[in-house]
Formats: C-alpha cells, structure tokens, sequence
C-alpha cells in the first residue's frame, strides 16, 4: 500500500531578474576636469584629471557590460557589481568634495568652502520597463538612484545563473535575492527621496516597492528549493510553500494598487500575470505537499480534498498562462522565465492527477473515507527577508584630496583653535576683572552705603533687580539650569566616548584580522584612517574639560551665595522688615558728592555691560572667518605662515582695541570712584545702625549679583553644549559610525574574496574557517523531532 508515496513533484521554475537600466550620455569627466582646470592650479590637478578620466571610463565600461548582459558569465557579473560600487562611492566622493548643482540652474549643497563655481552634470537613462524611453537628469542624487538600481539588478541577474540542484549554490542565490531586495529597501528610503529632478517610473516609490516584494518571493521560493534538496518533512514543505504564495500575493497587490497602470502596459513583460500565475502555482504546491503529509498520517478522505484543492488552483494559473503570453495586436511575450513557470505548471499537473487516480483508487478499495468539508489548515512560514545594504563609502584616498591639502586643514584648524583659546581667555579675564570690581566696591561699601541712604526702605530701582530675578524663578531656575546644564555635560561626554569607543573599538578589530589573515589582509590599516577623527575628538575633548571646570565654579559659588540669594526671594514688605532702621538725625538730603559718585557708579555699570557685547561680536567674527580661504591664497602667492598667521589674529585687532579703550577708562573711573567715595564718607556722620543697614543692603547686591551672573553663564553654558553636540560631536559621531558601517562592508568583502580564494586553491584551512562560521556561507544541518521538522544554520537562524 502507500505506493504513491514515491511520487515527488519539486519546483522547476525559473526566478526572474530585474530589467536593467541602460545608461546613454554623460558629462561627467568633462564637468568634473572643467571644474578643477578654472578653480586650481594646473600643475596640481594632473592626478585629479586622470582619476576623473579613469571613472568616467568604467561608467563606459558598465554600461557597455550592461548591453551584454544576457551573455555574461556570474564572475563577469560580480566584476559589473564591483563596478557599478567603485563608481557609486565616486560620486559620493564628488559630492563630498565639490560645489554640484542639482539642475541646470540651482546650487547644490558643498562641503568644499574654496568653491566658488559649481559643478553640472547631464546624465542619461533609459525606463528598465519601456527601453525606449530614455531621459535626461541633471541631478547627482538621480544617478546614483540609477546606480544602486542596477547593482540590484545585477545581483538578481547572478542569483538566477547559480544551479538550483546544488543546495550550496542555492543559499548563495537565496542571499542574492535577500541582497537585491534590500538595496530596493535602501533605495527607496535612503536615495530617491533625495532626488530632485524628475524622476522615471523605475524609481517611483511603489515601483520600487513592487521589485522588491518580488525578489523576497524568488528568494522564499530557494528556501522552498533548499528544503526540498535536503527532503524535509511534506509538512514544512507545504508551510513554506504557502509562505511562497502570501509572498507572491503582497507583491501582487503592490502592483495592482501602487504601479502606474500605464507602465505594465507599455513593457515588454506580462508582471501582474506572471506574479498572479506564481501565486495560484504555489498555492497549489502547498495544497500538494500537504496530501503528502495527509497520507504519511493516513487522513486519506483530507488527502483526497487537498488534491482537489491543488488541481483547483492549477486549472486558475493554467488559466492565467493563455493572457500571459498575449501581447496584443503586436504578439507574444517571449521569456524564459514563462517557458520555465508553464513547465512547471505541467509538471505539478501530472504528478497532481497520478497522485489522485491512485489515491481514490486506494480508498474506493480499503478505507472508504468521505472527503471533509475543509481542508487542515496550513500556516505559512516566510522566512525570506531583505538583507541591509551598506552603503559604499567615498573614496578617502581619492587625488582630489590633493587640491585642498591636508596640512592646510590641519592648520586652519589650529589657528580657529588659538583664536577661540585666545577669545576665550579673553572671556575668562573679563568675569574675572568684573568679579574684582566687585569685590573692590564691596569693600569700599558700594553700593550698599549709598542704597542705604535712599528713603525709609528698599528703593523703586533694586526692587526692580529683585522682582526681574524673582520672576525668572529665583533659586529653583538657577538650580534647574544647573541641573540642565551637568545633565547636558553628562549627554556631551557619552556621545564623545560613544565616538572613541566605536574607533578604538574597529581598530582593535583590524588589528586582529590583520594579525589573523597575515598578507591576505591587504585592506587599508584603520591606524591611519582615523588619524582626522582622533585630532577633531582632541579638540573637543579640551573644549569639554574646559567646560567641565566652569562647571564646577559657578557649583561652588552656588553653595557660597546660598544665604543672599535666598534672601532677594522675600517679598518688598519682609525685606523692609528685616532691613535695620536708623535715626531720624542721620537722614539728611543728597548731596552733590553723593550724586556724582551714584553717577560715576552707573558709568562703571554700563562699561561693564559693554565689554561683554564686544566679545560676542569677536567671537561671532571668529564664525564668520574663512581661515582655509585664507592659507590657501597665501600658499598660492607664496605668502610665510608667519605673516598668514598674523593676517588672520589681526582681524580680531579692531575688538581688542575697543576693549583696551574700556579697561582704560574704567580704570580711570575706577580711581575717582574711590576717592569721591572716601570723600563723601568724610562727610557723612558715623552711626552703627546705618553701617548694619550698607552691610544689609551689600547682601542684597550679593545675591542680585549671584543670581544674574551665575544664570547667565548656566545659560551661555547650556548653549554652548548645545552647539557642541550639534556643531561638532553629533557630526564627528556620525561621521564615525558611517566609517565603521563602512569599513564593516569592506571587511565583508574582503572576508567574502579570501573564502573564494581559499575554496579556488584548495587550502585546507578553508575547512577550518568554515567550520567557524567566519567567512564562508553557514552548511545547513536538519534537526528532526517528533512531529516538528526545523531547518537550521549552524548559527541556529531558520533558513
């Protein structure tokens, strides 16, 4: 009995690649050779010129591999995928480097500030899905959409020319269809919404969206094919095959719902009934399988049902096949991959009709069961996925590197750092300088004693002071800002070690597969490449300790002035109440040497304030200052550093001026306030209870002074974090996390082209690594338990 369980069906279908995109016209070597002849000096620019030349040609080479595709061997399409990246991470080197428009007429986005042209290309391609249409783009971001959309296509291209009968080279096509889709992914998210221009229907969203859904349906299809290779149990089959059919489904309604009509009609492809056909085909391989394991549990009436559910969804593709291949009034759609779905159709037919002649055949002679009213149910396991796509990186070594040197950078950078340590110090010695006069008119009773003197209590102008500190919130806001201000400190440090962290850490990793692969290791050592890195984090980390220490200071003074900044928080009435009274004899009126000292007081004030003004101009001049501008004309005009460096100091010469004209005149002011002020008190009569009342009124301008001076640096120091984590560590992080994202892609490659090198010799210690998992495709093991069959890598992923 049970004869017909040797009868097999498996998938004999095709998988289908995208349509390539053909690449026409460029302008690119002769924009970009243009570009640098007007803006450098010729004898400068001859390796520039050539690694332009040399990438134009390549483009050439791509495209003239692209027209040959259909012909190209899976070595000469992997070379066409190392290609279409070296010339994707080109124009991301351009991009990097240069001023590029957009347009014809717009300015681009630089990172080059010596720019003072821009670049324009013209780019030319064709509509994958209509050949024949070809357009033009002026947009840099468009070719490189058009790039990332072919080295997709040619990834689906190698995927279907690996041999479906070996499982090895099954998962290899399996990881290429998880690839392609996942460059879509990346396409669709990264890239095309950057793209200004009009775009082609190719790269619309919903399109892309469509071919990716379709290559994680070709790719769930090879873990159909990887399952059947290595016969697992008819059960999982049929999960995985239904998972295949849901697969198809999702890509069916993106293209009913998503895809411009117009466009599936204009091509040379039937996609929504080849997709609709993949869908019923599958569908009915899943109802297959699942008699296969009806019978291995001898439910032969649900064996039966799941045959004629099977040949149900066979007769709808089969109905399908007759519009799949009409063209119209212009013929037939000719594919291999229609030829192949049809074969399969048939296949799977015949092995569907002999499975049910014997089957009812069996059960009309011995078990007499009745078909069910439904079928079991099945559930659908989809375990094909898209794979993340790193990003090729700019070419750090590229010869236009050349045209700005690095030593220039170095030195830019080093002159705005002795300028801002030089504003900076600056900035230090001013609240210095204003803490002493303080101090000195503390002692000399100002202007408490004066303040002492006005009216029976606190006057309409310190309570104005007052009332502006108090509406701010007092204590509790200098406490807040201060709490802000260490938590953005504590968020500052996190991000700088996060970026040191990320670099030490992928350099200790280089440095073990270096040690590990010997001469095989030939990419770049990570020591030389994180050199700009380490000096930008140096600098910051001196700005972050600086910071640190300022910190800590206005902590300190925090706790000192605790007692006369509580004390400014108490309303007009309470303060009048604690302040200590004073003789009716020793109120007398103001005289002329009290006025002219209350004067020369309000003077001191205002040049105070001034200083302070003057020194956010200068650094705001510090911004604003194009020092690479400047090394870069000097060099050009043989110009000694020494006088390039003196040049860029003596711009901030106008601000240091204006605030030696200050510093002499509130020295000046300084002095005659001390003697009107030992003058006046010569004058005035000696009573205790006055001097408690000065000393009373010197604590309130204590706190005033705390209050304000501490809230405006918690302040400048709020900003500053700010501007530090957004100006600079941000940016560094960044920029650190894409060079190891993509040096992580360079070390894929290079593990990926040693295993194919160690497998080509014959090296015995490939065995050795494979066995590790480190670089070669994980061998697939079958674990079987009762009832459950689990398909596993030896890393312990389903696949």
């Amino acid at each position: 009995l049970k004869l017909r369980t040797k009868i097999e069906a498996s998938s004999n279908m095709l998988p289908i690649g995208l349509k390539f995109k053909a690449q026409e016209t460029s302008s690119l070597s002769l924009s970009v050779i243009k570009y640098i002849k007007a803006t450098y000096k010729k004898e400068d620019t001859k390796d520039a010129q050539r690694y332009a030349q040399g990438k134009y040609a390549d483009r050439e080479t791509l495209h003239k591999e692209l027209r040959k595709s259909a012909k190209l061997t899976i070595d000469k399409l992997e070379n066409a995928v190392a290609l279409a990246e070296s010339y994707y991470a080109y124009l991301r080197t351009l991009q990097s480097r240069f001023r590029i428009s957009s347009s014809r007429g717009a300015w681009g986005d630089s990172f080059n500030p010596f720019a003072k042209t821009v670049i324009r290309f013209v780019f030319s391609w064709t509509n994958s899905f209509i050949p024949t249409n070809r357009y033009v783009t002026y947009d840099i971001e468009h070719e490189k959409a058009n790039v990332l959309f072919t080295v997709a296509a040619l990834q689906s291209h190698i995927a279907i020319r690996f041999d479906r009968k070996d499982l090895t080279e099954v998962k290899k096509a399996l990881h290429l269809f998880q690839g392609s889709a996942g460059i879509l992914d990346f396409l669709s998210v990264q890239v095309s919404k950057k793209v200004l221009t009009p775009k082609s229907a190719d790269l619309n969203g919903k399109v892309i969206g469509f071919l990716k859904e379709l290559m994680i349906s070709q790719a769930q299809a090879l873990v159909f094919e990887a399952c059947m290779l290595q016969k697992v149990d008819p059960k999982l089959l049929s999960s995985v095959a239904l998972g295949v059919a849901k697969c198809y489904e999702k890509t069916l309604g993106m293209g009913e719902y998503g895809v411009p009509s117009q466009l599936f009609s204009r091509c040379n492809f039937p996609w929504k009934r080849y997709v609709r056909h993949n869908m019923k085909l599958w569908t009915a391989t899943s109802y297959y399988h699942l008699s296969r394991d009806c019978l291995k549990e001898d439910e032969y009436g649900m064996e039966l049902l799941a045959l004629k559910l099977a040949l149900n969804e066979l007769k709808k593709a089969q109905a399908i096949e007759k519009d799949m291949r009409n063209q119209g009034f212009f013929g037939k759609y000719k594919h291999p991959a229609l030829d192949a779905l049809e074969g399969a159709t048939k296949i799977l037919e015949k092995a569907l009709i002999k499975r049910q002649k014997v089957a009812l055949k069996e059960n009309e002679a011995i078990y007499h069961e009745r078909l069910p009213k439904s079928v079991r149910k099945v559930e659908a396991k989809i375990l094909a996925k898209p794979s993340a796509y790193a990003e090729p990186p700019s070419d750090e070594n590229n010869p236009f590197n050349k045209l700005i040197p690095a030593k220039i950078q170095a030195e830019a950078a080093q002159y705005k750092q002795e300028a801002k340590q030089m504003l900076d110090k600056k900035k230090d010695d001013t609240k210095l300088q204003d803490e002493k006069i303080r101090e000195e008119l503390a002692e000399k009773g100002l202007p408490g004693s004066l303040e002492a003197r006005e009216g029976k209590g606190i006057s309409d102008n310190l309570w104005v002071r007052i009332t502006k500190v108090q509406a701010k919130g007092g204590i509790e806001h200098v406490d807040e800002l201060l709490k802000r201000v260490l938590a953005a400190q504590d968020k500052a440090w996190e991000i700088f070690n996060a970026a040191r962290g990320a670099l030490i850490q992928e350099q200790q990793d280089d440095e073990e597969l270096r040690k590990k692969f010997g001469g095989r290791w030939t990419r770049l050592p990570s020591n030389g490449l994180v050199v700009n890195f380490n000096t930008q984090l140096e600098l910051v980390e001196g700005y972050l300790k600086r910071a640190a220490a300022a910190d800590e200071k206005l902590s300190l003074k925090r706790k000192h002035e605790d007692e006369s900044m509580k004390l400014i928080l108490l309303n007009r009435g309470e303060l009048e109440g604690k302040l200590p009274k004073v003789s009716q004899e020793s109120k007398i009126e103001e005289s002329e040497e009290e006025k002219s000292l209350r004067a020369d007081l309000s003077k001191l004030s205002k040049i105070i304030e001034a200083r302070g003004k003057i020194l956010e101009l200068a650094n705001q001049k510090l911004e604003e200052q194009e020092v690479e501008a400047i090394l870069l004309t000097s060099e050009q005009k043989k110009i000694s550093k020494a006088e390039t460096k003196m040049t860029i100091m003596s711009e901030f010469d106008p601000y240091f001026d204006k605030l030696k004209k200050i510093d002499d005149l509130q020295n000046t002011l300084l002095a005659e306030i001390g003697t009107k002020n030992d003058a006046w008190k010569k004058s005035v009569k000696d009573d205790p209870q006055m001097k408690k009342r000065s000393e009373f009124f010197g604590k309130i301008n204590s706190g005033l002074e705390a209050h304000e001076s501490i809230s405006s640096n918690l302040a400048q120091g709020l900003k500053f974090y700010g501007d530090c984590m957004n100006q600079y560590l941000n940016p560094i992080h960044q920029k650190v996390n894409d060079f190891v994202v993509a040096r992580g892609h360079e070390k894929k490659m290079y593990m990926e082209q040693i295993t194919r090198s160690l497998a080509q010799s014959g090296i015995s210690e490939s065995k050795s690594m494979e066995s590790k998992g480190l670089y070669s495709m994980p061998t697939a093991a079958v674990t079987v338990e009762p009832q459950v069959v689990t398909v596993t890598n030896v890393q312990g992923r389903i696949i």
